[in-house]
């Protein structure tokens, strides 16, 4: 019976996740410049792994190919404070592997939010974001109310003004969506991190 590789993992500052059995360990956690940590993301994958060619990890081949394709394709891995999908696959076998090995509960965040969180720096970025994006529906309401009066006062018909309200709700869809995404950030902060303390698992 073929012996499989148990995992391990560790952390950097910067929220970027190692496996200690990755047969490409000692090459990933070599110093670095801006430009090649870049590049180290995308190889912080099962992919990559020998023991992935040589289908003798704890997770099957076929599992991980499953991961990869959820991530890839599906988008099923997102991160809880920002909401942004985790570009890092090992993230996600970490947590993976804690919940089925010792039955335990991982959060999933993303790179940025992680070190934002460890320089205690994430809720006030956040409260920054939602008061530009809420400038940003604030001024574009003051323009649609405005051209909207002007088109009343033209005498244009109903069609003008419903295709001002449509652009207006394009423009806002996408700052009003970032707002809800951060504050359900907030809220999850709150839960687990408004101690100012940087818990991975629950």
């Amino acid at each position: 019976m073929k012996e499989h590789i148990t995992p391990s993992f560790e952390i950097d500052e910067k929220g970027r996740v190692y496996c200690r059995m990755h047969t490409k360990y000692r090459k990933h956690i070599e110093k670095k410049d801006y430009f090649e940590y870049m590049l180290l993301e995308k190889d912080l994958t099962c992919m990559r792994c020998g023991h992935y060619k040589s289908d003798d990890c704890y997770f099957p081949r076929s599992e991980l190919d499953k991961i990869v394709h959820d991530q890839e394709k599906e988008k099923h891995f997102s991160c809880r404070l920002c909401g942004s999908q985790i570009k890092i696959m090992l993230t996600i076998v970490q947590k993976l592997y804690y919940e089925e090995k010792f039955n335990l509960k991982m959060q999933l965040i993303c790179c940025d939010c992680h070190q934002k969180l460890s320089e205690n720096r994430y809720r006030q970025e956040s409260l920054n974001k939602i008061l530009a994006l809420g400038f940003i529906v604030s001024v574009s309401l003051f323009f649609f109310i405005y051209a909207s009066i002007i088109s009343f006062l033209l005498g244009t018909n109903l069609i003008t003004f419903i295709f001002l309200f449509i652009c207006w709700c394009f423009i806002v869809f996408l700052p009003a969506r970032k707002i809800v995404r951060i504050c359900r950030g907030l809220i999850y902060y709150k839960k687990f991190f408004c101690k100012n303390k940087l818990l991975r698992l629950t």
